[in-house]
């Protein structure tokens, strides 16, 4: 059950977490905030319940996932019929949290990217049936022209990503991507639903 603070406790407890022009703020959970200068490496944490802030640790963000594959545990239906809750990324025990399937596929790439460069570069190299994830161009992205302008997002400079992806798609999308960066997947990444 979520936790409920008033605004001006929170503001004081952020004040008290760090400098405010240089502070980002992360949900780990529906009791505790992670906060510091880089949102993947946070210093600091503010517990709801206890109303207090406390140094951070590194295995606070720690997640081990009993489900037998990623995303496979319950899930709410937004609009349009696509999944919405509370999913997240973890690379080398560096926990992230993402709103959706689709969010946790592009945070995912351009945290892998921004790691092990040229991961990108080599995962567009790998092309489904009639899809690359994906691509320099956008245009590269599909074999159909018509899914291009409905399917695509600009990822990050230079680059497009594919997002007609259904749950197991993604999965085996980003197992190709940890596979591109070097990693074993469930070791050094990993990704699930919250």
């Amino acid at each position: 059950m979520a936790t409920v603070i008033s605004a001006s406790k929170l503001i004081q407890l952020l004040r008290s977490a760090g400098p405010a022009e240089s502070t980002f703020v992360r949900i780990l959970d529906d009791q505790k905030l992670a906060v510091g200068s880089n949102p993947l490496q946070p210093t600091h944490e503010i517990c709801f319940t206890s109303e207090k802030v406390f140094k951070h640790s590194a295995n606070t963000l720690r997640v081990a996932s009993e489900a037998p594959s990623a995303f496979a545990k319950n899930y709410n239906v937004g609009a349009g019929g696509r999944r919405m809750g509370s999913y997240y990324f973890e690379l080398h025990d560096q926990k992230v949290l993402c709103t959706s399937v689709k969010d946790t596929l592009k945070k995912s790439l351009v945290a892998l990217e921004n790691r092990y460069l040229g991961t990108l570069e080599r995962l567009s190299r790998n092309k489904g049936r009639t899809r690359r994830i994906v691509a320099r161009e956008r245009k590269q992205l599909f074999d159909k022209p018509h899914l291009v302008e409905a399917y695509s997002e600009q990822l990050m400079n230079g680059w497009w990503v594919g997002t007609n992806n259904s749950t197991a798609e993604t999965v085996v999308w980003l197992k190709r991507a940890a596979e591109c960066a070097g990693l074993k997947w469930g070791r050094d990444f990993k990704a699930d639903e919250a």
